[in-house]
């Protein structure tokens, strides 16, 4: 990427990836309904949800967008993520994940969760 031309014109990209997380209680059982919260690196909220019936949920995330500022191109890296799941019974469970391709990861909670 390059510094805008004369014409003004600028650019940019961004690189998104998949993150699909299962979340399970203590015996390997799905947790259907966890609340999962991902915020990015720069603190902005990118996913707000809840586990279905399997105990998965997939968002979107954001590894870096690259942009022309003016003067400069720049590179805003917007990982590692932080996770944050909490169902009803379980400990909460709060972890840091870098996402640089679509990935899958299992999360096993604490606790009795109720469903």
């Amino acid at each position: 990427m390059t510094v805008p031309g004369n014409n003004g014109q600028s650019a940019e990209y961004w690189i998104d990836w998949t993150y699909t997380l299962t979340v399970e209680d203590g015996t390997g059982a799905a947790v259907s309904g966890a609340s999962v919260s991902i915020t990015d690196a720069l603190g902005n909220n990118i996913y707000s949800g809840t586990t279905n019936s399997s105990g998965q949920v997939s968002a979107v995330v954001t590894e870096f967008r690259m942009y022309n500022s003016g003067t400069s191109a720049v590179q805003e890296m917007h990982t590692p993520d932080a996770v944050t799941i909490s169902a009803s019974g379980c400990t909460s469970l709060s972890y840091s994940v870098t996402v640089s391709g679509t990935m899958s990861d299992t999360r096993s909670m604490t606790g009795t969760c109720s469903n």
